[in-house]
């Protein structure tokens, strides 16, 4: 079983340009399915990107690469883009999808653009790395998605809008 999860991480390491990095208090590995699950004060590292959770779901293609990570419960994240841009963000169910570098959230879903004090909130949130793009979705006959951004009046003060 050792083997096994060195021979992953070695995969997961190889199918990035950069390394990434899977800590928690267990690991399972299916072979035939192509599914990783990883329990217990997760961890995702990769450059400057990190996924926290409870529970953490790999799935991997024919090639052995992953195609999609599933975070669940407790699940949060922190993305730095080129630039010098941080975001922070944190949902139910957090799927990042690595070939698109896109992250969708799931149920009480939450994202902060840190340097600008940008927020968003919904039921559902989808960000795309390399687009840039963003899409918010309110909760079906409940909360509406919610914008927070911050401008400055003429003179000079920063208000909340």
């Amino acid at each position: 079983m050792f083997l096994k999860f060195v021979l992953l991480c070695a995969v997961l390491a190889s199918s990035f340009a950069a390394e990434v990095e899977i800590t928690a208090k267990r690991f399972d590995g299916d072979d035939k399915s192509g599914v990783s699950k990883f329990s217990g004060d997760v961890k995702v590292v990769k450059e400057g990107d990190t996924i926290l959770s409870d529970t953490m779901f790999v799935y991997f293609d024919q090639a052995r690469k992953p195609t999609r990570f599933e975070a669940v419960g407790n699940a949060n994240f922190v993305m730095k883009q080129e630039g010098g841009k941080t975001y922070k963000g944190k949902a139910r169910t957090i799927t990042y999808y690595p070939n698109q570098k896109e992250y969708l959230l799931v149920g009480d879903a939450f994202v902060e653009y840190i340097e600008e004090k940008r927020k968003v909130y919904g039921d559902k949130i989808f960000v795309n790395d390399t687009t840039k793009k963003a899409t918010v979705v309110g909760e079906e006959g409940g909360r509406p998605a919610k914008f927070i951004f911050f401008i400055e009046d003429k003179n000079g003060s920063t208000k909340t809008k």
